[in-house]
């Protein structure tokens, strides 16, 4: 059954050590990516085109414009989107979209990193993030020293309507830490939850010994909330930032913020100084329907398109 072909926190390590991505070391479109487009692009030579392939990404993948990926107008935009496709073309770009890295666990490359961020989202998804991060470090897949600097690229975005009191407080499916208290009021912000979560799970000893730094980005005129570049460059602007960089985010997101990430270090004039890799759990798409799914792993894609022509 396809609903069951992705556990919500698949942790196999023999599964994949590859960085999600879209393009080749030579910086050119991957055939999975070009497979993808030719399923919905009655002009596929045109899709070879980095350039071309983000103005059509643009137009046919992007969510509306303002809306959240579990909007409504999002959810509906998905559906159509995928009306047309047959099952069996789903099923072909569901597995293209897990052969870019886009579906699996991404694990580190490098064990001994000089700071390790989390990427800010919803509760339940930094939920995921530390605990995906702490049974790294449980397993020895990363290592956690007294020098390596824990930071949550947060920033300036009030709780959504979902992210409710009940969800600040059940911290389920993971244990909670015994000597975690709730505070008398609750936060209503992105970065007042992330403290939250932090303190409030059961995390291994290296992690708990840490201090970690919680940014506190401001939105751009226009944003309804900060964005993954905001809190970077926030980031990257308050500290004297150098070494190796393992971001911490969830899949289908982990290539595209490692891309957003790159382009504020080069923007930062850091690109020298700074190596930064991706990591992050499954995608969750258990339960959830095809189209959907698909829809948000070609919203992505076009994301990460367009990072790569900015970044370019």
């Amino acid at each position: 059954m396809l609903k069951k072909c992705i556990s919500i926190f698949l942790l196999f390590w023999n599964i994949s050590f590859s960085q999600a991505m879209i393009t080749d070391d030579k910086g050119q479109l991957l055939p999975e990516v070009l497979e993808i487009v030719a399923c919905f692009n009655s002009n596929p030579e045109n899709s070879a085109d980095i350039f071309k392939l983000n103005d059509f990404a643009q137009q046919k993948f992007l969510r509306p414009k303002g809306a959240e990926r579990l909007d409504e107008k999002s959810l509906s935009h998905y559906k159509k989107l995928c009306a047309g496709l047959s099952v069996s073309v789903k099923e072909k770009i569901l597995n293209l979209f897990k052969r870019l890295g886009d579906i699996d666990p991404v694990y580190p490359i490098h064990k001994n990193p000089n700071y390790i961020c989390i990427q800010g989202s919803t509760i339940p998804s930094m939920r995921e993030r530390l605990m995906f991060l702490s049974q790294l470090v449980d397993e020895q897949k990363i290592n956690i020293s007294p020098t390596t600097k824990i930071v949550f690229l947060t920033g300036e975005r009030t709780l959504f309507k979902s992210e409710t009191t009940a969800v600040l407080l059940n911290s389920a499916p993971f244990a909670m830490d015994p000597s975690w208290k709730a505070p008398h009021t609750l936060p209503d912000d992105e970065v007042g939850a992330a403290k939250l979560i932090w303190n409030q799970l059961k995390i291994v000893a290296p992690l708990r010994a840490s201090q970690p730094l919680f940014v506190d980005a401001k939105k751009r005129n226009g944003n309804a909330r900060a964005q993954t570049e905001d809190s970077t460059q926030a980031w990257l602007t308050s500290n004297n930032i150098r070494g190796i960089v393992a971001m911490v985010s969830s899949n289908p997101f982990v290539g595209y913020q490692l891309e957003v990430m790159k382009l504020a270090i080069k923007k930062a004039s850091l690109e020298n100084e700074i190596q930064v890799e991706g990591m992050g759990n499954a995608a969750t798409i258990e339960g959830q329907e095809i189209d959907i799914s698909l829809g948000i792993l070609l919203d992505n894609l076009a994301r990460t398109i367009y990072t790569l022509v900015k970044y370019g």
